[in-house]
């Protein structure tokens, strides 16, 4: 790929397996606003990250080139939700602790971000992290969102020993957060790739734990079975219209 080396500046440290994705994916960053050389830092099942010499970030999602619709969408989607948890994140008592978010390119599916440096958390990390992951959810939780998945090399340990987490890939979101979202996926505002049923159960799920009132959830399931009556015969639904 000769033609990539003077927009990658480190590209031999490229995986084998993964060289034929990033035409596409530096395509996109430079889309998005990157300015090249950009440095390859690494990439996990659902993105691959450049950092530009500005010291931004750019996660870029994993797609080869003419990739369908429903997988460009399912992306699109999880990328968004990873922005908005950084978006709500910077505004908490753990900021200092999650990267800092700059913004979402969703035509491209890019989400721009404070580069950390620093090295990936590993084994012996693990049990500071933890404690450290379960603050991250104390506080993530009220503000409608649970934490992504621990793993150690989520996070980025600073030359000053903090450590930042950078993956946020495949969260969820709770409560009011999730009926507000679930709203503007029926408005057709949002797009999603769950299906009226699977939404349904989420906010069964929310009701029963207590995160939402029983007429805010069936404000929203009354709707969700007019989409597909079929819910009815899936779960018992405690709503008078529903």
């Amino acid at each position: 790929m000769p033609d990539l080396e003077p927009k990658i500046a480190n590209l031999g440290d490229v995986a084998s397996y993964l060289r034929p994705e990033i035409p596409s994916a530096l395509r996109r960053a430079l889309s998005a606003g990157a300015r090249p050389p950009l440095r390859y830092v690494g990439a996990g099942g659902y993105g691959i990250v450049f950092c530009d010499p500005e010291g931004t970030a750019w996660k870029v999602a994993r797609m080869a080139e003419g990739a369908s619709e429903k997988h460009a969408n399912f992306m699109r989607e999880s990328f968004a939700e990873e922005y908005e948890w950084l978006r709500d994140a910077a505004g908490s008592s753990i900021r200092d602790f999650v990267a800092q978010v700059y913004g979402f390119h969703p035509d491209e599916i890019v989400v721009e971000r404070e580069c950390v440096f620093g090295r990936p958390g590993g084994w012996a990390d693990e049990p500071r992290l933890a404690d450290l992951h379960k603050r991250i959810e104390h506080v993530m939780v009220p503000l409608g969102w649970n934490a992504p998945e621990f793993k150690g090399d989520s996070y980025i340990i600073q030359e000053d020993g903090t450590p930042k987490l950078v993956d946020i890939s495949l969260v969820q979101r709770l409560g009011r957060n999730l009926l507000d979202w679930i709203w503007e996926v029926l408005a057709g505002r949002r797009l999603t790739h769950e299906t009226w049923h699977s939404l349904a159960f989420y906010v069964l799920r929310e009701m029963r734990e207590g995160a939402v009132t029983e007429a805010e959830a069936c404000a929203v399931l009354d709707e969700l079975v007019k989409r597909d009556p079929e819910i009815r015969n899936g779960f018992k639904i405690p709503c008078p219209k529903a």
